[in-house]
């Protein structure tokens, strides 16, 4: 049984990055040659960590974890679940542009890959330890819960293209950013959902609070959400947001309080007036006087 690898990318990100990448590659790749395992603009493969820990001995289930880990860490793995059972936790793994470029995609050493571990063990292992494949496994449905504004239309002209046997269109707009989950996967926000978000909250500056959100959910693992939970979230923070103010501060004139008179300012101005209206009244007497000499 052959394994393979890149000494440059053992080198930088570790023996066993190295060997799960060049896995994760040669079955995209199929699934990409096949059409099939296409969701959200990207193909996927899956298998359950005990799965990968059968095909690769040498490794343990918790080093493969880590290894996973590390890969999605330096954004060269984006991880998703499109498993038709909500119990069922088998994660799905597609290739970042960065992890496409290190893998050299285009010419994935399709000829060194022929009766390698990646052909043969795959299917055989994850039957075993998954016990759900079954012979002509249909492609699981997706989560509509994955991105919150995934359009009916679009899913079923992508279904069309299939049963035709064309390339599927790429209908799902880019990702802005992915949110952590409890789970460990990564919620992608598409740039779509950004923009209809901040059609509905125009007081937001929508592309920094999503930044806050992904900060605030790092620094505390404990309270991440579910996949059914997060859009709850995201909307609910957006709302609180909006009601604050958010971008937008309206200027709030204060007002003006004058200072109470006291008795004594009063009695001041009123001996000041009547002393005005005597000086007004000596002066029109003198003015006479004049005017008749």
């Amino acid at each position: 049984m052959k394994h393979f690898l890149d000494v440059d990318i053992a080198t930088k990100y570790g023996v066993n990055v190295a060997i799960l990448l060049e896995n994760f590659g040669y079955w995209i790749k199929q699934n990409e040659a096949n059409e099939t395992n296409y969701f959200d603009g990207a193909y996927w493969t899956f298998n359950s960590r005990k799965a990968y820990q059968e095909m690769f001995p040498y490794m343990s289930e918790k080093q493969i974890r880590i290894a996973i880990q590390k890969m999605v860490d330096e954004g060269l793995l984006l991880t998703g679940n499109y498993n038709k059972s909500a119990y069922d936790r088998t994660l799905w793994y597609a290739l970042t542009e960065k992890g496409k470029q290190l893998l050299q995609y285009g010419s994935l050493h399709n000829d060194q890959m022929e009766g390698s571990i990646c052909p043969l063990v795959n299917i055989d292992a994850a039957k075993r330890a998954n016990g759900r494949l079954q012979k002509g496994q249909p492609i699981p449905n997706i989560n509509t819960n994955i991105i919150p504004d995934i359009n009916t239309d679009s899913n079923n002209t992508l279904a069309r293209s299939r049963k035709n046997g064309s390339k599927p269109v790429a209908n799902e707009s880019p990702i802005f950013i992915t949110l952590p989950l409890n789970t460990g996967e990564e919620w992608p926000v598409t740039e779509e959902s950004v923009k209809n978000w901040s059609q509905l909250y125009p007081a937001v500056d929508v592309e920094q609070q999503l930044r806050n959100m992904r900060g605030w959910l790092e620094s505390n693992p404990a309270k991440r959400k579910t996949r059914n939970g997060v859009a709850r979230f995201v909307t609910g923070w957006l709302s609180r947001e909006q009601d604050r103010g958010g971008k937008v501060q309206t200027a709030v004139q204060q007002p003006v309080f004058q200072k109470k008179k006291s008795a004594f300012d009063l009695l001041g101005e009123m001996i000041a007036e009547d002393e005005e209206k005597e000086r007004q009244a000596r002066d029109g007497d003198y003015r006479e006087v004049t005017e008749n000499d």
